[in-house]
């Protein structure tokens, strides 16, 4: 007993973040200490969640926020605003999830530059890494998704259990992914278990309240970029409807999002339940409508059928679908899919966050599932849900067969998302990089006087920022110290955006 508590203490000092490390670093466990400013705290976040939903528990009113204080791996902050949050997951579960608002009391507060973080439960997840790879494979094929890592929470001193810790998807993370947030982000608003589906409700804005909220640019309230993509999408003709709606909307994107959900079996996704994402109009780059998905806890789960979607879809799919062209496309976004959704890719991250993670799930008196279910679902299945290892392998061999079935052929596909140097892209060379110096490329229309080239790595850890000033359209980054795999690299520049894609490969 002493060796095993004497391991799980070891494990735990060395899960520790140091201070000032990213909040989303997933080489560790981080710390959210919550502290109660009056009495009855807990009592009022329950009760304030309760009295939202109506008999029926259906939603009836927003969850209002309170307040405590909070500290972030060490760093103390001013009164926050916190609340509850979700639907199954907090009604399933005795670990409740919620949202902390750092400005919400005191404005301009924020941490690391964020201004709201989620902390997501276990629900339905007894391995506690589905939402977590979910969002890594997405944003390996380029998706703005989410970062997320793993958190210890406290309470007024006492250990609340461990968190996932989300990325919230406001104005900052528009301006991370698509360099500012001049369009209206608008969030599909499931009331209760009921999902909408993009359907035509009319030109009246006020029709489409029940169903969205618009999370910035309130005051203006104009929803005319939602109302106008709905009707292309509900209204135009099949005959010109693939131009009309590759005109309004990021089409190839969306694909890539919706092979992902087939793949990993999402049971909680647009396609199965109308809900969970985001919409932006990115009105200071391409003014097109951008899918940005959201909530990947209910994923790799059993039975999962052909990865392929059936008759009985939304409009979105169904429609996209019948065009030859978009469904070619779709059966491709799979090649794009499966360079990461692969045991080699996916193992050692597994790996990793579990033995990351035990010594605190084993600690969590709160959890959703018992110390059983984590280390066994890791591999194995936990009753009906398989193991993620298992998933994998079976999954990506079933992706493989339904590919050759239909003649596809992933050596010939090229992702339209690559850099090919033309406007609006930037070109990386060499890629893949064979030395510790890369050359950037980019636009010449790109005139403003400062450039920032920031370098992610596939986590969504910024590995590299650095200010470009040149008179030319290119710089040199040293590469010093990555470590092999797949990075993205964005130019933020006035106005314009561009990113790439690269892989830094071992010679060794």
């Amino acid at each position: 007993m002493k060796q095993t508590l004497c391991a799980i203490t070891v494990a735990m000092l060395l899960s520790l973040p140091a201070r000032g490390q990213s909040i989303f670093d997933n080489s560790v466990v981080h710390t959210v200490h919550l502290t109660s400013l009056y009495d009855g705290l807990q009592d009022t976040l329950t009760s304030d969640y309760i009295l939202s939903f109506d008999f029926f528990q259906q939603q009836i009113r927003d969850i209002p926020y309170t307040f405590c204080k909070a500290e972030l791996d060490g760093t103390p902050l001013d009164t926050i605003g916190i609340r509850h949050k979700g639907y199954n997951s907090w009604w399933s579960s005795p670990k409740k999830p919620m949202k902390l608002d750092l400005n919400r009391f005191k404005k301009g507060q924020t941490y690391q530059d964020l201004k709201k973080l989620n902390l997501h439960n276990r629900a339905g997840d007894p391995s506690f890494m589905r939402e977590n790879l979910c969002y890594e494979l997405l944003r390996n094929m380029g998706i703005p998704a989410p970062r997320a890592a793993f958190a210890r929470v406290y309470f007024d001193g006492a250990y609340a259990g461990l968190y996932r810790i989300v990325e919230q998807v406001d104005n900052v993370f528009l301006d991370r992914h698509f360099g500012d947030h001049k369009g209206n982000l608008y969030k599909q608003n499931s009331h209760g278990s009921a999902g909408y589906t993009l359907e035509w409700l009319g030109p009246e804005q006020e029709n489409y309240y029940p169903q969205y909220e618009l999370e910035n640019h309130e005051s203006e309230n104009d929803w005319a970029s939602l109302i106008h993509f709905v009707d292309v999408l509900n209204n135009t003709p099949d005959a010109v409807f693939a131009d009309s709606i590759a005109a309004v909307f990021d089409v190839p994107s969306f694909l890539k999002v919706l092979a992902l959900d087939y793949a990993v079996n999402n049971l909680d996704f647009y396609g199965n339940a109308g809900r969970n994402y985001y919409l932006y109009h990115d009105a200071g780059g391409d003014g097109k409508i951008h899918w940005l998905p959201w909530d990947y806890n209910l994923t790799w789960r059993e039975d999962a059928p052909p990865p392929e979607p059936g008759a009985l879809t939304p409009v979105l799919i169904r429609r996209l679908l019948k065009v030859s062209q978009f469904r070619q496309q779709f059966l491709e976004q799979y090649c794009v899919l499966r360079q990461y959704f692969d045991t080699d890719q996916l193992l050692p991250r597994i790996e990793a966050d579990s033995a990351l993670t035990d010594a605190w799930v084993a600690t969590d008196s709160s959890g959703d599932f018992e110390l059983a279910a984590f280390r066994q679902n890791i591999s194995g299945d936990w009753f009906h849900l398989p193991g993620l290892k298992s998933f994998l392998d079976k999954r990506s061999s079933e992706i493989d067969q339904f590919l050759a079935g239909r003649g596809v052929d992933c050596s010939v596909v090229v992702d339209t998302d690559e850099p090919e140097g033309e406007a609006g892209r930037l070109l990386v060379f060499p890629n893949p990089a064979i030395s510790t110096m890369v050359t950037v490329q980019w636009p010449a229309s790109f005139i403003a006087e400062d450039k920032r080239l920031l370098v992610f790595d596939a986590r969504g850890r910024l590995v590299i920022a650095e200010t470009a000033t040149e008179a030319d359209n290119a710089m040199q980054l040293n590469l010093s110290g990555l470590q092999p795999g797949v990075y993205f690299v964005r130019l933020v520049c006035g106005k314009h955006g561009a990113r790439a894609k690269f892989l830094i490969i071992d010679q060794g």
